[in-house]
């Protein structure tokens, strides 16, 4: 995962007489991350702490040692994990006021986002399971 890296290339000939070279290096780019959805797409604006799956296509395997990262509504996600390519999971931090936040995806320095796949829902008692805050 990642842009403009190097590759380098060897071939070994059983003929001794051969010889092989690259006139400069070759390099190749991967796709960068391709964001669709967020489950679940509602959240508490100033608590955070959501378990959040992100959906979408090149994220890179499992185990892929990358930097990685994710946004909702500019802000970073907390352990982010690479459940398989088309799948990234995540500790929501609280977010920013409001409805239609931006989910970001960036991997190996490619980002990828969706507009308005987010919202933050405003916190009740109802909400809070009988616990009130001071």
């Amino acid at each position: 995962m990642g842009v403009d890296l190097e590759v380098e290339v060897s071939l070994v000939d059983q003929f001794p007489e051969v010889h092989y070279s690259l006139a400069s290096p070759a390099r190749i780019t991967y796709h960068r991350p391709i964001v669709r959805e967020i489950q679940p797409a509602t959240g508490f604006k100033t608590i955070g702490g959501d378990d959040v799956s992100v959906f979408g296509s090149n994220f890179g395997p499992v185990g892929f040692g990358a930097a990685r990262q994710v946004l909702i509504g500019g802000k970073p996600c907390a352990g982010t994990a690479i459940i398989s390519d088309a799948e990234i999971q995540c500790v929501g931090t609280p977010a920013n006021t409001g409805t239609d936040h931006d989910v970001t995806v960036i991997i190996a320095g490619q980002t990828g986002s969706k507009q308005s796949l987010f919202s933050c829902v405003p916190i009740s008692l109802a909400s809070r399971r009988g616990k009130v805050e001071p």
